[in-house]
């Protein structure tokens, strides 16, 4: 297990900009039709095409209205050319109506995916200690579900809408051509269906986002319940995990049916002041028509499009409501997306590290900064020239790290390791081993202005990306994606990975060789097999550095002397520098040197017939071993 599994020192970022950064409606309005701009043809396209729902709306009325004042009068011939013409024009609108639909589905559908690619991708530059301080669950739900309900429900919404106001429009023109007093006081009655429902939009919004958590709650649960089946029927916990499901599954129930209950409020509201005026304007309507300003046929259209007239206020207001579960959707998405990423200015071709803080800005490569982003690190001091023989592999210089809330884990942590050399890290458990590991490979950084981590003279504050290019990091936990294994090495080079780490003899124990599926985070083959796979994946890379945090603890003997000397042969073969980390000193007996990490610092270093010959540390803890397995030399 990892030495500590709280959240790190975060890593210099930048906050991008003309992100929300709050829940204003407006904000957010702003952010998600950002969205879905790249696809405006389409929006375009189906929105305007939908707009023949519209006129197909009214057709229908003002079709009613001609074919009864025609027949009242006895224009029978008439009448037949009339119906022809109209069904044509009607038809026409329909199916021009539904290909919009069509139109701004799938436009949303496209607007979706592009959202949760920039999600996923924003989620993945996000520094490691931003990551660990939230469920897996409740990212996924944010990436996933939360984009859909609102770049694909907010953006359809609004089409919705536009389809609804022109009908309402269109209407009023028509009614208005007929009896323009009456079609105003229609319309008047429209806004206060709309001004009505406005009072339910803050109850939604809020309850939208708490369904949300909670459905992100359960889905993390779920999660955790089948990843870790294996305790759960080792210790007999089957009962806690459904009671623990069933109290989670009750409050999505409760929320849930508060939601419902809201919005079926809104609508009966709607519905209840709908019902009301609309008795009240056909009562008006029909006073006109006794007075005799209106034919029959222009009854009948003053009757039906009455609906079209208020109705689309209504609509509007249940679509507003919508829209308030869509807003609760896109905060808790912009919460996500407005962290800060990862910091690096520098190039992949940047041969140093930024200027000192006396560089004039006009030859800072560092972006200025701006009140909406956090101060910037302070910029590391010139480091002295080097040749390349003499520039190390890997150079922690006066480290200071902590995690949030803690006292700090290292203070002032030097130490270095050479091209070429192997250098064994031990310690008693929680001294912060795997921290070391994830500081070399910038997954953490040390505190601001507290020192600095080299990767071949590579600041991993400031060329954070070069100096992952040179380095390779094999975790004690391993993790493997579904697939085969090798997919989890290198997709265009299988065979190369065969020839690693001893995949070939990994490939004659397993029924279909490297084209075996692992299955979900590798559980179809064994732990062994399992960090086999992930050291191939790590030297395919070519990597300058290898960092292996106990890679090899879930092998046998003879399969760890294999992979040792292979790690061995490609040390020699490329001048790689390896850091091995081990709780095991057995594993490191033979690296050309051993740094006993205690207290936050080295306490000792030298080669393990040194280290026990000065009596220290390291021999304590070698001599309390009763019982020392015969494991094959370090590499």
């Amino acid at each position: 297990m990892s030495d500590h599994a709280n959240p790190a020192t975060p890593i210099p970022t930048t906050r991008p900009a003309s992100l929300p950064s709050s829940d204003r409606p407006m904000a957010l309005f702003k952010e998600i039709f950002r969205r879905v701009l790249p696809f405006w043809p389409y929006w375009a396209v189906g929105t305007f095409c939908t707009l023949a729902i519209s006129w197909f709306t009214v057709g229908i009325a003002a079709m009613q209205k001609d074919v009864l004042d025609l027949a009242a009068a006895g224009r029978l011939g008439e009448l037949y050319r009339i119906l022809v013409v109209w069904g044509i024009g009607l038809g026409a609108a329909f199916v021009v109506g539904q290909a919009g639909w069509f139109m701004v589905n799938y436009a949303s559908v496209l607007s979706t995916f592009a959202f949760r690619r920039e999600m996923l991708s924003h989620v993945n530059l996000l520094p490691l200690g931003a990551v660990e301080e939230r469920s897996s669950g409740d990212l996924v739900s944010r990436v996933h579900s939360d984009t859909a309900r609102a770049v694909g429900s907010l953006a359809g919404n609004v089409a919705a809408a536009a389809e609804t106001v022109l009908t309402a429009v269109m209407a009023f023109v028509y009614l208005a051509r007929i009896h323009l007093p009456l079609s105003i006081v229609v319309t008047l009655t429209g806004p206060l269906f709309f001004l009505v429902g406005r009072l339910f939009d803050r109850r939604i919004r809020a309850q939208s986002e708490a369904l949300q958590k909670n459905d992100a709650a359960l889905r993390s649960f779920l999660q955790e319940d089948l990843q870790g089946m294996e305790t759960v029927r080792a210790y007999g916990l089957e009962d806690w995990a459904l009671q623990r499901f069933v109290e989670l599954r009750e409050e999505n129930k409760r929320l849930s049916l508060q939601l419902a209950i809201t919005n079926h409020l809104l609508r009966q509201v709607n519905n209840v002041t709908y019902v009301l005026f609309s008795i009240l304007v056909s009562a008006v309507v029909a006073l006109a028509a006794i007075a005799g300003s209106l034919t029959a046929g222009s009854l009948l259209a003053f009757l039906i499009l009455i609906n079209r007239v208020t109705g689309p206020f209504a609509q509007a207001s249940n679509i507003w409501g919508n829209v308030q579960e869509s807003l609760g959707a896109a905060r808790r998405i912009f919460e996500i997306r407005s962290l800060p990423v990862e910091l690096d200015p520098a190039t992949l071709a940047s041969p140093s590290p930024p200027p000192p803080p006396s560089a004039s800005p006009a030859s800072s490569p560092l972006p200025p900064a701006s009140p909406a982003s956090p101060a910037l690190p302070p910029s590391p001091p010139p480091a002295r020239p080097r040749s390349s023989s003499e520039t190390p592999a890997l150079e922690f210089s006066n480290v200071t790290f902590g995690y949030p809330g803690r006292p700090p884990l290292f203070e002032n942590l030097s130490f270095i390791v050479r091209p070429g050399e192997v250098v064994g890290l031990v310690g008693a458990s929680g001294t912060g081993k795997t921290t070391v590991a994830r500081l070399a490979l910038g997954l953490y950084v040390p505190t601001p202005g507290r020192g600095s981590v080299r990767v071949f003279g590579h600041d991993t504050r400031w060329e954070l990306a070069r100096a992952r290019s040179l380095a390779a990091y094999v975790p004690q936990r391993t993790f493997l994606f579904s697939g085969t294994v090798a997919e989890n090495v290198i997709a265009a080079a299988p065979a190369s990975a065969v020839a690693l780490a001893g995949l070939d003899l990994l490939a004659a124990e397993l029924p279909q060789g490297i084209d075996t599926q692992v299955g979900e985070q590798g559980m179809q083959i064994s732990g062994g097999q399992r960090q086999r796979v992930a050291l191939a994946r790590a030297l395919i890379r070519q990597p300058r550095l290898l960092v292996l945090d106990e890679a090899t603890s879930s092998l046998d003997n003879e399969t760890e002397a294999v992979i040792q000397r292979l790690i061995n042969a490609y040390r020699e073969r490329t001048g790689a520098a390896v850091l091995v980390i081990a709780h095991r000193l057995t594993t490191v007996v033979n690296a050309d040197r051993i740094l006993v990490l205690d207290g936050g610092r080295i306490v000792e270093e030298g080669t393990h017939a040194e280290l026990l010959a000065r009596g220290g540390v390291y021999a304590r803890q070698w001599h309390t071993l009763s019982d020392r397995p015969q494991t094959s030399p370090t590499p």
